[in-house]
């Protein structure tokens, strides 16, 4: 991360300043991530993203990590991008990228590409959702209303709360029936 009191916003994710104006005055910055691909601000709080979650109250001059999303050796996540957003049924921030689930389904246990999304309404705090999707979400956004994330394979999804998202492009399962051996399905 490359801080500036000069560049809007102070706050620049990369390793080279050879793209901006020669006037500016770089800070290289040392963070507790190998990996950053978003930042966003809200209240004096900047929360990046990339291969954790790490967060800075003082313009981005220190950070910490606040939540280690790579606890499982067994599966990966890289968040690719995050939002704060202020819903009727949810305010807080909303992080979203690419992840893995051990599947058994077929009796063995194998690794899976699926979504990942992190929610939390503090900072500090994260709750990981289940993912919902074998798309990885590239990018989220919100207009007050909804929080809407784009991913892989022209994945679209909308979410009230953060924690439940219902797919736009996709068919979402509603529900199985053990008994019928039926499953309920939504296209959108």
């Amino acid at each position: 991360i490359l801080t500036s009191a000069n560049y809007p916003n102070n706050i620049v994710i990369g390793t080279s300043t050879t793209e901006f104006e020669s006037d500016l005055i770089f800070t290289s910055v040392t963070t507790p991530s190998r990996i950053i691909n978003d930042v966003v601000e809200h209240n004096g709080m900047l929360i990046a993203v990339g291969d954790t979650i790490i967060m800075s109250l003082d313009d981005g001059d220190t950070w910490v990590q606040v939540h280690n999303i790579n606890s499982n050796p067994k599966v990966t996540f890289e968040l690719k991008s995050v939002t704060h957003a202020t819903l009727t049924g949810f305010t807080g921030f909303v992080a979203v990228g690419s992840g893995q689930i051990l599947d058994a389904t077929s009796g063995i246990t194998t690794v899976v590409d699926s979504n990942s999304v992190f929610v939390s309404t503090n900072g500090y705090a994260w709750t990981k959702i289940n993912p919902f999707s074998y798309n990885a979400f590239n990018s989220v956004t919100s207009d007050g209303t909804n929080l809407v994330a784009v991913g892989d394979n022209n994945s679209i999804y909308y979410s009230l709360n953060g924690s439940y998202w219902i797919g736009i492009t996709e068919t979402s399962v509603l529900g199985t029936n053990g008994a019928t051996n039926s499953v309920s399905l939504l296209s959108v």
